[in-house]
């Protein structure tokens, strides 16, 4: 059965951390018995809400759909899925009277507290020093993480779990003596650095290795994981940094902001560095080809970039004024020309 309840009822019945009140936590729910979600629980402030806890308890939505400042759950609490707080600063808490089990679960500004025995198949991550993880009852999980979080737990399993604490998010995985030989043995291959972690749990993926699980193979893969972290480009074997991989990283569709795209120039080769792909870089941030290797003549590099470019209008007052010639003028008064008419 569930309910919403607030803050003085729920204070009245329950141990609520004290430090609350009613300004900020004043709606809560209440789920009497033994709770399945059959989705992530997503613990961000308009993350959930009344209809959420009833969708992923495959229950028919309410007419009217309210904000949670918190969830109790009287007995025990399976997701089938992961438990996520993102948020740093803040979020709903979570308390559960019995067991808890997820694939995964991320504590940052939220308080979750969690009375009976919690067993996690993946990783338990608590970052930023804001919010609590409280676990009263045995904790399993195979990866065990704290980045400067309070957590209170009785860690089962020592073979399996550890405590790391690190800010530096551009370690790689691998060959980082810092980082434990536990963690690189047992993390997925797909995780290069020590920043891809966090928002691979965040994102609700599992970070555990994969029996038979290969390492990135093709361009494509590897594209695609700088894509999603820009600092994975240290680990992309030098035999495949080449035009056709600079050509894939630097498509139309590439989620690379402009300083990304200078910074990745800079670290081309002169032989990788056509003029192909700094027409690419180029679409993506004008502003790039300053950092393309010392033996082109940036002046004549613009030029050719520029008069190959099919929507130059689009990058045209990014450029460098003292590297606009006369025949970058002519053809991008000759490309409004052509819009006009």
């Amino acid at each position: 059965m569930i309910s919403i309840i607030k803050y003085q009822e729920a204070s009245t019945r329950f141990s609520l951390p004290s430090w609350m009140n009613d300004g900020y936590f004043n709606t809560w729910l209440l789920h009497e018995g033994d709770a399945f979600l059959n989705n992530h629980l997503c613990l961000d402030w308009e993350k959930l809400t009344f209809n959420k806890w009833k969708q992923w308890n495959n229950l028919p939505p309410s007419r009217q759909d309210i904000e949670l400042h918190g969830v109790i759950v009287t007995g025990n609490l399976a997701v089938n899925a992961s438990i996520l707080n993102t948020n740093g600063d803040g979020g709903p808490c979570l308390i559960v009277l019995g067991d808890c089990q997820a694939h995964n679960l991320v504590g940052g500004g939220s308080d979750i507290h969690i009375h009976g025995d919690t067993l996690i198949a993946g990783a338990v991550y608590g970052f930023y020093n804001h919010g609590v993880l409280n676990f009263q009852g045995k904790l399993h999980s195979t990866i065990f993480i704290n980045d400067d979080h309070s957590i209170s737990a009785n860690i089962k399993n020592q073979k399996h779990n550890f405590t790391y604490s690190s800010r530096d998010k551009n370690r790689i995985l691998d060959n980082d003596d810092s980082i434990p030989a536990k963690l690189k043995k047992i993390v997925s291959s797909r995780l290069l650095l020590w920043g891809d972690i966090l928002p691979a749990l965040c994102r609700g993926e599992d970070i555990v290795k994969k029996s038979g699980e290969k390492t990135p193979e093709t361009i494509q893969d590897w594209v695609t994981l700088v894509w999603k972290n820009p600092m994975a480009l240290k680990k992309v074997p030098k035999e495949l940094r080449t035009e056709r991989f600079y050509l894939s990283l630097f498509s139309e569709e590439a989620p690379l902001d402009a300083l990304t795209v200078i910074e990745i120039v800079g670290t081309i080769s002169q032989n990788s560095a056509t003029l192909e792909v700094l027409v690419s870089a180029m679409q993506l941030s004008p502003k790039s080809l300053v950092r393309a290797p010392v033996s082109f003549d940036l002046a004549e590099l613009y030029e050719q970039c520029f008069l190959q470019l099919k929507n130059p209008q689009k990058v045209f007052y990014e450029i460098p004024e003292q590297f606009r010639s006369q025949a970058m003028l002519r053809h991008f008064d000759a490309f409004l020309a052509d819009q006009t008419t």
